[in-house]
């Protein structure tokens, strides 16, 4: 008998054992990025393009990226969010036009 096989024969004879049990192998672990990130606070750099807001505004004004305003009813501050897939798109474009030979 192998120590493989210790804790089935063990299990199967009614006998106990001390043999380690073995760890299911761990799942491959999942970057996923956010559907939406909020607009860069002043200062500050979107942290997954490291844009500046200025940059980002200008953008999603000419229409090359998507974003969103989160608002209350009866409010008047809301929350800009953009939409990253739309920025990740852009940028991958940018890659190809500029890098492609």
């Amino acid at each position: 008998m192998t120590t493989n096989d210790a804790p089935t024969a063990a299990r199967d004879s009614g006998e106990m054992t001390i043999a380690p049990v073995a760890a299911p192998a761990p799942a491959a672990a999942k970057h996923t990025l956010p559907e939406f990130v909020a607009m860069p606070a002043p200062g500050q750099v979107e942290q997954y393009s490291g844009l500046k807001r200025g940059m980002l505004y200008q953008l999603a004004k000419e229409g090359l990226i998507r974003t969103v305003s989160l608002r209350r009813t009866g409010t008047t501050r809301a929350r800009r969010l953009i939409v990253l897939d739309s920025l990740m798109r852009y940028l991958r474009g940018l890659d190809a036009a500029q890098n492609s030979k």
